[in-house]
């Protein structure tokens, strides 16, 4: 009796601390799009960054961010994370409806991230500087497919 109490009590305990480290909708919604900005100020600033001589290291910096982001990108908007009370999100409905379509460019921009970070990495400017173009297009693609237009 003694025993099944201990491990009835072990077992609630490791629920409850289960439970508690599950964030709820509006913590995911918030760490999203704590995430899609990160993913947008270093995009524009790679963009600034080669739009004349640069640096780099910022570069590198700019594109390790994209890079450390990218994978993450589908799992922001798992089907628990697709809105809650009181959260303002720009996502559509469509992430979740057409999720192939959604996962399959979030791959892409993993795909291009992972390309810009290994040409910054080689300090391959030029090289660099004509990816920018890739990697602009799978944001622009999922933006306009997946996400509702700014006003």
């Amino acid at each position: 009796m003694r025993t099944r109490l201990i491990i009835g009590s072990v077992a609630a305990g490791l629920a409850s601390v289960a439970m508690a480290q599950v964030p709820s909708v509006a913590e995911q919604v918030k760490a999203r799009q704590a995430g899609m900005k990160s993913v947008g100020a270093a995009f524009k600033g790679l963009r600034d960054e080669m739009s004349g001589t640069p640096d780099a290291a910022a570069v590198k910096r700019h594109a390790a961010v994209l890079a450390g982001h990218s994978s993450k990108v589908g799992g922001w908007f798992g089907a628990s994370a697709a809105s809650a009370p009181g959260v303002t999100t720009a996502a559509l409905p469509a992430i979740w409806t057409r999720n192939a379509d959604f996962r399959k460019a979030a791959s892409a921009f993993d795909v291009e991230a992972r390309k810009t970070l290994a040409l910054a990495n080689a300090g391959d400017m030029a090289g660099v500087g004509g990816q920018l173009r890739a990697l602009g297009g799978t944001c622009k693609g999922c933006h306009d497919d997946f996400k509702a237009k700014d006003d």
